[in-house]
C-alpha cells in the first residue's frame, strides 16, 4: 500500500537505483569534507578490514538544479599501495588521491552528478592495489542516500516545504529499523514495487521513537510508504500506509458551529455518496438545519488513513460550502476504535505493522474478532485528535458523531476509564471543543446498542438509544407510560447534568430496521428490535393493516419531534426505504429518488416539514438547552383523571405543558399545549383541561385522520376548534396535539 504525494509525476533524469556516471569535479579549494555546505550530509561506514570510510554529499553551487557532490576519504594508514573507487557490479574504477587537507594523511576521491536529480543512492566498492575488494563491516556495499537529510520529527506525516523538500516523520517504538518506498506509478502492475528504496538510519533518523528523513525533492514521484520489517519472520514486509497520510482511501466518513448542540431544527443523517446527489433545497424544504455523515465501511472495520482521496477531497468541500451557504451544519460519522487489519479476512496495511503494539490494545477484547485501537494511548490519541482538527480546519465540518463510543473509554488492557485522555482532550481542545461532539454507543464490532454512564465534562452529547426502545416499547403497547413520559421530557435519568439539548433522539438509525420495517416486520429473530408489524408480517394489501402502519409512521415522527432534544431522522426513512426486515447494514441498498413522487413520501415529508416548522414557532418548548420546570407540566390519564404511572397495561398518557412567559414573549408563542398519545388497540375519551374566557384549543394534528387534514397550521381556516373541558376521542393508535389560542371577537 502507497500514500499519495501532492508532487505531480515526472520522468526521472536517469535511473536512481545505484551509481549515476560521475563527471570529474572542476578545481576547488579544498576537498568536501572540509569545506561548509547548507545542504550537506556525513556518513562514516567501519570496513570488514577494521578500517573506517567517510562520506560526504553536498548540494553543488547554484542550488539543488545544479547537481550534487560526493566525496570520498579513507585514512592513508595501511593503505600505502593506494585505493580505487568501483561502482557496484562495474569494472571500471577512479583512484583515491592524497588529500590536499591541512595535515593529510587520508586518500580521497570526489564525484560530480551535475543537473541529478534527487533523491538517489550511490553504491561503490573500494579495491586495494591487490585488486582484493574492501566492504563493509556487514559485507556490503557502501550505499550512500543523495538528496537525503537528517529530517525533523515533527510534524508526523508528510509535511512539504517551500523549496520543494518533503519531511517524512513516522512513529514507530517497536521498529528497528524503517524503511521510505517511494513509488512513480509507472512500474509493473502499475507501480507496486518501489522504485527508489532508502534506509533510515538509527543514529541519524531516529529521534525518540519517531523516524524521520527530509528529501530534497519528490518529484517524479507518486506515492509512499514504509517497511518495518516487524513481521518479516511471516513473509509478510509490504510497504505499509502512513497513518497521517492525507490522500488515500478513508477509514470513515466523516450552520453555525457552536460547543453545545441545540439550535438544529433536527438532524439528517446519511452517507456521504448519497449526500452529494441530494438537493439543498429538498433539506430545507423538510427543515433539516443539521447533516451526519458517514462512509460506507466493511465488518473487518476502517484501515489506515484519515481524509478521501482526490478528487473526492474538492467534492467534499463544495458540498459542505453548499450546505453552509444554506445554514446547514454538517457532522461527520467517524470510527476511531478499530480498523481493517488483523484477522482472517483482513491484511496488513498500516499501523498494525508500523507499531502494532502501541496502537491497539494488546490482547483486544473479550467477545471483540476486531483490532481494537488503544484510542487513550498518546500516539493513538494524538493521531485522532490531528485527524479530527483536520476536518475542520481543512473541510469545516461543524462537529463529529463517534460511532462506537463505549470503546474510546477503554484502556491499554481493554478496562474502564473514568476519565478517559482522549474524550477529556476532545472536550477541551481549543479547536475540537467549540464543535458539536457527540457519542454514538452503537457498536458495529459487537453489534450492541446499550446506553451507558458517558463522562462528558457538560460538553458531549450522545445519541439516545433509551428513547429509540422506550418509544418503540409504548407504540408496541409493552412500556411504563412513565418510561415514555421521560422520553418526552428530554431523558432527565440520562442527561440531568448536561440539559435536553445534549440529547440526540432517533426511532431508527442505519444499523437495525428502518422506519418503514419498524412498522411491517416482527418476527423472533428481531425481538431486540421491539417492532411491530400491526397484524401482518411483510408486504400486505390488507387496508386495516397499511392504516395502522401509516398510523404508526406518523406517530413515531410525532413523538421524534414533540420530544425535548435533538431529532435525527434516518435517511430513506421520509422515502418509505426497506430492507425486508433484514438489520444488516450490508443489505442496504441505494435509495429509490423516483419514490419522492409518490403520494406517500408526499404526505411523509410534508408532515416533517410542518413538524420542523412547529419546532421552530415553540423554541421556548421544544429546543429549550434546559429542562422545562415541574410546575409547568402536567399529567393526565382519560378524562383527566391520574396517569396510571404503574400499570404495564396502560398505554394513554396525556402531557399538558404552560409555557414561561416573560413581559417581550410573543403572542406566537404564548399558547399552552396538550398532547394526547394513545397506543391501545380502542379509542379513549380525552377530557381537554378548562380554560379562560376568549381562548379555544386548536387540534393541530391528529395522526389517524386522512391526508391531508392530519396536520394544519394555526392560520389554516379549517382548523379544528374545541372548547374546554371538551371531550375529544383519540382513536386507536394515534397521537393528537392542541394548542390554546386566543379567539378574536
Amino acid at each position: 500500500m502507497a500514500s499519495s504525494l501532492p508532487a505531480p509525476p515526472a520522468p526521472p533524469h536517469a535511473s536512481w537505483r545505484g551509481l549515476l556516471p560521475p563527471r570529474r569535479p572542476p578545481a576547488r579549494s579544498g576537498p568536501l569534507l572540509a569545506r561548509a555546505a547548507a545542504r550537506s550530509c556525513r556518513y562514516r561506514f567501519r570496513t570488514d578490514d577494521d578500517g573506517v570510510v567517510d562520506v560526504a554529499v553536498a548540494g553543488e553551487d547554484g542550488g539543488g538544479g545544479a547537481g550534487y557532490a560526493v566525496a570520498v576519504e579513507v585514512p592513508a594508514r595501511g593503505r600505502e599501495g593506494g585505493l580505487v573507487l568501483r561502482a557496484e557490479g562495474s569494472g571500471e574504477g577512479i583512484p583515491l588521491a592524497p588529500s590536499p587537507a591541512p595535515g593529510g594523511g587520508a586518500l580521497a576521491a570526489e564525484l560530480s552528478y551535475g543537473g541529478a536529480r534527487a533523491p538517489f543512492h550511490v553504491s561503490f566498492l573500494l579495491a586495494d592495489a591487490a585488486g582484493a575488494e574492501i566492504r563493509t563491516h556487514r559485507g556490503t556495499s557502501f550505499r550512500v542516500p543523495v538528496g537525503v537529510g537528517r529530517g525533523r520529527p515533527a510534524p508526523l506525516g508528510l509535511s512539504l516545504s517551500g523549496d520543494g523538500a518533503a519531511n517524512f516523520a513516522v512513529y514507530s517504538k517497536s521498529a528497528k529499523g524503517v524503511v521510505l518506498c517511494l513509488f512513480d506509478g509507472r512500474g509493473a502492475g502499475g507501480g507496486d514495487e518501489p522504485a527508489l528504496e532508502i534506509e533510515l538510519d538509527p543514529y541519524v533518523h531516529r529521534t525518540g521513537d519517531v523516524w524521520h528523513v527530509l528529501l530534497e525533492s519528490v518529484e517524479g514521484y507518486a506515492s509512499y510508504g514504509f517497511r518495518t520489517g516487524l513481521f518479516a519472520l511471516f513473509g509478510i514486509d509490504r510497504p505499509l500506509l502512513d497513518p497521517y497520510a492525507k490522500g488515500q482511501a478513508p477509514i470513515f466518513a466523516a450552520g453555525e458551529a457552536g460547543g453545545v448542540p441545540g439550535k438544529c431544527g433536527f438532524v439528517h443523517q446519511g452517507q456521504v455518496e448519497r449526500v452529494a446527489r441530494e438537493c439543498c433545497r429538498y433539506f430545507l424544504w423538510v427543515g433539516c438545519k443539521g447533516r451526519t455523515l458517514q462512509e460506507s465501511w466493511r465488518q473487518c472495520g476502517f484501515a489506515g488513513a484519515s481524509v478521501p482521496v482526490p478528487p473526492a477531497i474538492r467534492s467534499m468541500k463544495d458540498m459542505v460550502k453548499t450546505m453552509h451557504r444554506h445554514g446547514i451544519e454538517v457532522l461527520l460519522e467517524v470510527v476511531f476504535t478499530h480498523t481493517a487489519e488483523g484477522g482472517a479476512e483482513c491484511q496488513m496495511i498500516s499501523i498494525h505493522g508500523i507499531d502494532g503494539s502501541s496502537y491497539y490494545i494488546a490482547d483486544g477484547i473479550v467477545g471483540c474478532k476486531a483490532s481494537v485501537l488503544n484510542c487513550n494511548h498518546p500516539v493513538t490519541q494524538r493521531l485522532i485528535l490531528d485527524s479530527l482538527r483536520h476536518w475542520v480546519l481543512d473541510f469545516h465540518v461543524d462537529g463529529f458523531c463517534f460511532i462506537n463510543a463505549p470503546f474510546l473509554v477503554r484502556g491499554p488492557g481493554g478496562e474502564g476509564l473514568s476519565r478517559p485522555p482522549l474524550l477529556e482532550a476532545i472536550a477541551f481542545d481549543p479547536v475540537l471543543s467549540k464543535t458539536k461532539i457527540i457519542a454514538d454507543p452503537w457498536s458495529p464490532l459487537d453489534i450492541s446498542n446499550v446506553q451507558f454512564p458517558f463522562p462528558h465534562w457538560k460538553r458531549w452529547a450522545e445519541m439516545n438509544t433509551r428513547f429509540s426502545m422506550d418509544v418503540r416499547k409504548f407504540l408496541k403497547g409493552e412500556a411504563l407510560i412513565s418510561d415514555l413520559a421521560t422520553r418526552l421530557c428530554g431523558s432527565g435519568d440520562l442527561f440531568s447534568s448536561r440539559g435536553p439539548a445534549f440529547s440526540f433522539n432517533y426511532v431508527s438509525r442505519n444499523s437495525g430496521l428502518t422506519l418503514v420495517d419498524l412498522v411491517s416486520f416482527s418476527s423472533d429473530e428481531l425481538g431486540s428490535e421491539f417492532s411491530w408489524n400491526c397484524g401482518e408480517e411483510g408486504p400486505s394489501e390488507n387496508n386495516a393493516v397499511l392504516q395502522t402502519r401509516l398510523r404508526q409512521i406518523r406517530n413515531f415522527l410525532f413523538i421524534l419531534f414533540v420530544s425535548l432534544g435533538i431529532p435525527v431522522l434516518n435517511m430513506g426513512d421520509e422515502c418509505g426505504h426497506s430492507t425486508a426486515g433484514s438489520t444488516s447494514y450490508e443489505d442496504r441498498g441505494p435509495l429509490n429518488w423516483k419514490a419522492l413522487k409518490t403520494i406517500f413520501v408526499k404526505e411523509v415529508t410534508g408532515f416533517i416539514s410542518f413538524l420542523s416548522a412547529l419546532r421552530s414557532r415553540r423554541a421556548d418548548i421544544f429546543q429549550r438547552r434546559e429542562f422545562l420546570k415541574l410546575e409547568n407540566i402536567h399529567w393526565y390519564g382519560s378524562n383527566l383523571s391520574e396517569p396510571q404511572w404503574e400499570d404495564p397495561t396502560s398505554n394513554f398518557l396525556c402531557m399538558h405543558i404552560n409555557p414561561e412567559l416573560g413581559e417581550n414573549t410573543p403572542d406566537s408563542v404564548r399558547g399552552d399545549l396538550y398532547i394526547c398519545f394513545n397506543a391501545n388497540e380502542e379509542s379513549v375519551s380525552a377530557t381537554l383541561p378548562a380554560l379562560a374566557e376568549g381562548s379555544m384549543w386548536l387540534r393541530l394534528v391528529d395522526t389517524s385522520l386522512a391526508f391531508p387534514g392530519f396536520f394544519s397550521s394555526e392560520s389554516n381556516p379549517k382548523v379544528h376548534q374545541v372548547p374546554g373541558f371538551s371531550s375529544y376521542q383519540v382513536k386507536a393508535h394515534s397521537c393528537v396535539l392542541f394548542e390554546l389560542k386566543r379567539v378574536l371577537s
